[in-house]
């Protein structure tokens, strides 16, 4: 048994963030990323809540979450060779603006 002459400093220990402090853009695309994963977060718990004070069931909050699970699944599936048969960037400008219209519709 041999011991590591040189241990791993427990700085090395952390996510480097070196990235978001050398790189202002991508830091802006980092952060509006982590604000709507919390925004998602928050309206399945409210969703949730409101289905939940509306029906008084904990099988009607499963049957939504049930409902929400099966297009993500069917659309990941799909979404991955839209992905590799275009161009990504313009995907992710559409499917961005398709995300930031959905909710007015």
């Amino acid at each position: 048994m041999s011991v590591d002459p040189d241990p791993v400093p427990p700085r090395s220990w952390f996510i480097d963030l070196a990235p978001l402090r050398e790189s202002p853009a991508y830091m802006r695309f980092w952060t509006s990323g982590v604000a709507a994963g919390i925004g998602t977060q928050l309206s399945a718990v409210a969703i949730g809540i409101q289905v939940y004070d509306i029906s008084g069931s904990t099988a009607a909050v499963a049957l939504v979450g049930g409902f929400a699970l099966g297009p993500m699944i069917i659309m990941g599936i799909f979404g991955g060779a839209i992905v590799d048969a275009f161009d990504r960037r313009r995907v992710l400008i559409v499917a961005s603006l398709i995300a930031f219209v959905a909710p007015i519709g």
